[in-house]
């Protein structure tokens, strides 16, 4: 949250006058210097919600949600006519519905990897709803530490902004793919355009599928290329650390395999950040 900058010259009773007038206001909080300018965030958009008639009438800085201050740290608390289940506007291959209903409200922010998350997720969405690109994050760490959950929250947290999206747990989708391939061709081609043209795609466990040469060469290569130049974002949950893609997905340890891993890491290292989640010690909604 935002600070007063202390090296910067100001009038110092300027200052305690709108702190005092900010306590008068907001009594049952203990207002200072530096969570002052976020009190007053706090203020307005509690007054911007008790006119409010609507969703699409929001003027607060995160659409449905409203600045809130529990437990001594600044926070969302999700607004009366927030939808619950806008699930219409995610498309999911494979994840347990249930698990859709996660909510960004309601992720714990107890780790250093959480803290950024939380915060890249509202902002990142604030600028999709601008149409203005933002790459998504690489989440990597090993077993238990709410990869897949935290996907989720992205995924719900984007439809109840009315961005629409596709999450996926991707080893069961691969072979979903592979069988239309040869079975379903009408079926294969309606997937991989969902996948290319979504808003925002989710993929889960990204490297527990069985690489091959026709995955990456006729899949994942066209999909990474395809949402690189059309600036789509991409979100993946992986125990696969980014040092070791490149193995990964060559498959082989010839020059032309690597070459061919060169290239898609080149292009997935334009979509997405990493961020490692194993200061997660456990699993923690």
């Amino acid at each position: 949250m935002r600070k007063l900058d202390n090296n910067y010259s100001f009038d110092s009773k300027l200052v305690d006058d709108y702190i005092k007038d900010l306590q008068s206001k907001l009594p049952e909080y203990e207002i200072n210097i530096n969570n002052a300018n976020d009190f007053s965030v706090l203020l307005t958009e509690r007054a911007n919600c008790s006119k409010c008639k609507g969703i699409n009438n929001c003027n607060n800085i995160q659409q449905g949600y409203c600045t809130d201050y529990v437990n001594g740290e600044f926070g969302f608390s999700r607004c009366k006519f927030l939808k619950k289940d806008n699930n219409d506007l995610i498309t999911n291959y494979y994840l347990p519905e249930k698990l859709l209903k996660a909510r960004l409200d309601e992720y714990h922010t107890n780790t250093e990897s959480r803290t950024k998350i939380f915060k890249y997720i509202t902002d990142f969405t604030f600028s999709i709803k601008n149409d203005k690109y933002v790459s998504g994050l690489y989440f990597h760490g090993g077993c238990s530490i709410g990869k897949t959950y935290t996907l989720a929250v992205i995924a719900n947290y984007l439809s109840e902004n009315k961005i629409p999206n596709t999450i996926c747990y991707f080893p069961d989708l691969v072979s979903k793919l592979r069988n239309d391939y040869y079975s379903d061709k009408n079926s294969y081609e309606e997937i991989i355009d969902n996948l290319k043209n979504t808003k925002v795609l989710l993929i889960d466990d990204f490297g527990s599928e069985n690489m091959t040469e026709w995955l990456r060469d006729e899949v994942l290569g066209p999909l990474v290329n395809y949402r690189m130049s059309m600036e789509l974002p991409v979100f993946i949950t992986s125990n696969v650390l980014p040092e070791d893609l490149k193995a990964h997905i060559a498959i082989e340890k010839d020059p032309d395999s690597k070459q061919k891993a060169d290239r898609i890491i080149s292009r997935l290292i334009s979509l997405v950040i990493a961020i490692d989640m194993d200061d997660s010690k456990k699993y923690n909604r």
